[in-house]
């Protein structure tokens, strides 16, 4: 296994809570990332929950296809994607896998997977951004993202172009994304994260062994605000909103409200570099704060390789909380709010 190869969370079971701004707030990438945010208080004592593995009786045969060849490096080392939401809008949610690709050019015909929930429990960023009451669909991928229209008759159109949210203004190693109305106009706008830029560096060498290069041998690349313009198209407004950071290497995004103020913050975590806490300032800009109020780096002022992020008010005081999952061998993080300012109470 390479050195660097668990660089991404892996898929697990969740909740959502149902009523959060019209979308599941999860960031995905094609190439299968998948950053998933949920945390839900409890007044009382919770029991001992027990899972069941249902994949062969829900009929999910979804095998994610790797693309290297024989030496994994950085593209597919972030494992399948997936996400859910009600596509249909008959109640019952439906799954979508994202896979990987042929990385080189061998003719390997390599497709995602939609599976409709057929109510007997068989069953990457949903938003429905343009509001006729369905949800919509945004992959986020090495290359082009794509934004899926959905039909409200369980087909999808791409309209990525006439949409305007392909991404490659901000490079083309694209990571977490995430919906919501940061201006609060009644319409989802789009926040899109950006890892490194690969250039023609494919492996790097520990000792005589190739491998692939931890993040720090590359340059990072820029995210992407994308503003609803209310006509199914947006416009990137990154630079205007103040969160352009062309160095960045994101891999996980989360939007919500911080300070209880009523507005959509951001939270953006870096991949060895100090974590982005955007706060909304209410008039479309944005203002990093996150080192002023100790998110940006650990309790021993060190940065982390964060992989992903979860918000919740996990003891129920009406603050929210951050808990940051870290690289392999490395402790995850939890970071507990009291009062104006958040405190890493150690690792997890």
């Amino acid at each position: 296994m390479s050195p660097h190869s668990s660089r991404s969370c892996k898929p697990r079971l969740w909740a959502i809570p149902a009523n959060f701004v019209r979308v599941l707030t999860l960031a995905l990438t094609a190439i299968g990332s998948i950053f998933i945010s949920t945390l839900t208080a409890q007044n009382a004592p919770v029991a001992p929950v027990e899972f069941t593995n249902v994949t062969a009786a829900a009929g999910i045969k979804f095998k994610h296809f790797k693309g290297n060849d024989g030496i994994s490096i950085n593209r597919e080392e972030f494992g399948p994607g997936v996400c859910v939401a009600d596509f249909d809008g008959d109640g019952w949610q439906d799954i979508y896998f994202v896979n990987g690709r042929d990385l080189y050019s061998r003719g390997i015909s390599v497709t995602n997977a939609l599976y409709h929930n057929n109510h007997d429990g068989t069953c990457c960023v949903w938003g429905d951004f343009d509001n006729d009451g369905f949800p919509d669909l945004f992959v986020t991928q090495y290359g082009k993202n794509v934004l899926y229209h959905n039909n409200g008759n369980g087909t999808f159109t791409d309209v990525t172009d006439k949409a305007g949210v392909g991404g490659l203004e901000s490079g083309l190693f694209h990571s977490g994304a995430t919906f919501f109305d940061y201006d609060r106009d009644g319409w989802l706008d789009l926040y899109v994260g950006s890892y490194v830029n690969l250039g023609d560096k494919r492996y790097c060498k520990l000792g005589d062994v190739l491998s692939s290069c931890a993040p720090s041998e590359y340059k990072g690349s820029p995210d992407a605000l994308y503003h609803n313009n209310h006509d199914g198209t947006f416009t990137n407004v990154a630079q205007k909103a103040g969160i352009y950071q062309p160095q960045g290497k994101n891999l996980s995004v989360q939007a919500a409200d911080y300070d209880n103020d009523g507005w959509p913050d951001l939270f953006v975590a870096n991949d060895g570099l100090n974590a982005y806490l955007y706060h909304n300032e209410r008039n479309g800009t944005f203002k990093e704060i996150g080192l002023s109020v100790g998110m940006a780096v650990t309790s021993r002022g060190t940065v982390m390789a964060a992989m992903c992020i979860s918000l919740g008010d996990y003891d129920n005081d009406g603050q929210l909380d951050l808990y940051i999952s870290d690289f392999q061998r490395s402790s995850d993080h939890i970071w507990h709010k009291s009062g104006d300012h958040p405190t890493d109470t150690g690792r997890a």
